[in-house]
């Protein structure tokens, strides 16, 4: 679970496809960026003009697929698998829009009939899919923690976190796990040393990691 846990939160974009087994879902396949919300969900951005595909999007199973293991080949000797129904970010929810901005720098006109949307992907089901086919399953709930920070908070605190750093190497997110911290043209995740679920002990930690963070990543 810890390495599904680091992966979620490093990786930053997947692999959006049907659910459906075998070369079915091959028929609607392709790579979305993602952040994490407040609950620890994954938010996808998707831009299509053809409202058919959001149509798919949001009536059938769905699969986020994170390579974990490759090869020097590029062959994927295991995967992490999270499958649910998508639900399209509610226009007013400003808390997730503004996470998605800090994080992609992307104003989004974000309406149910755009060819911009966001969507949230509530995992029911998650596991490790290994190059043999065998899947090792995972405790779906348990992968998401909901961040002890409040909007304001995380705001305010990013943006004292933020006061002496350079914006190529800003901070964008905090949570229960760790911070997100830009490096180059991606995202770096800076893990504290268990997760936490007191603000006090968040902001601590945070704040303590962006010291060091102020200095480039090497």
């Amino acid at each position: 679970m810890r390495q599904a846990h680091a992966l979620l939160r490093d990786r930053h974009e997947g692999t959006l496809a049907m659910a459906t087994g075998g070369c079915a879902r091959y028929a609607f396949c392709v790579d979305v960026p993602y952040c994490l919300d407040r609950r620890g969900y994954p938010l996808l951005h998707y831009s299509s003009p053809n409202p058919h595909h959001h149509l798919i999007l949001t009536n059938t199973t769905m699969t986020l697929r994170l390579p974990h293991r490759v090869d020097a080949e590029g062959n994927e000797h295991s995967i992490l698998i999270l499958t649910g129904l998508l639900t399209l970010v509610d226009p007013g929810d400003h808390d997730s829009l503004d996470r998605h901005h800090r994080f992609f720098e992307v104003l989004m006109e974000h309406y149910p009939r755009g060819a911009n949307r966001l969507y949230r992907l509530v995992p029911d089901q998650a596991c490790f899919e290994l190059f043999s086919g065998q899947r090792l399953n995972l405790d779906a709930p348990a992968l998401a923690r909901r961040n002890p920070l409040a909007a304001r908070e995380e705001e305010l605190l990013l943006e004292r976190i933020n006061r002496n750093i350079h914006p190529e190497q800003r901070i964008a997110g905090v949570d229960a796990y760790g911070v997100d911290q830009k490096k180059g043209p991606g995202w770096a995740f800076l893990p504290f040393p268990g997760p936490l679920t007191e603000r006090s002990a968040v902001e601590a930690a945070a704040l303590a990691m962006a010291t060091r963070a102020a200095s480039p990543i090497s």
